[in-house]
């Protein structure tokens, strides 16, 4: 059994699938567009940092040969903030990001 984490970050989202042995048997990276605002800002699409999230994990199980997982970890932006709609499940904007 091997473990996923991924890192949900700023500009990518970065996977990697670790074997039962600690070693690290697949790594991917998804990038994600950052938009700067008119005020100085920054923003992110919140569809695409979950598209990125799907890619990434994705893609480090396939370079690790698709292994049966025992866990799953994510990290994400503590910096970020999104608002959702309770409805709908669906972001109400852009994700807002203090650097």
């Amino acid at each position: 059994m091997a473990v996923l984490a991924i890192d949900q970050g700023t500009s990518a989202t970065k996977a990697v699938v670790v074997g039962d042995d600690g070693t690290v048997a697949g790594l991917a990276e998804a990038p994600i567009e950052v938009r700067a605002t008119a005020d100085g800002g920054v923003e992110l699409d919140p569809e695409e940092m979950w598209a990125s999230v799907l890619a990434a994990g994705r893609d480090a199980l396939a370079a690790a040969g698709n292994p049966s997982l025992s866990a799953l970890g994510l990290g994400n932006q503590g910096e970020t903030v999104l608002a959702w709609d309770r409805a709908s499940g669906r972001p109400t904007g852009p994700a807002v990001v203090w650097q």
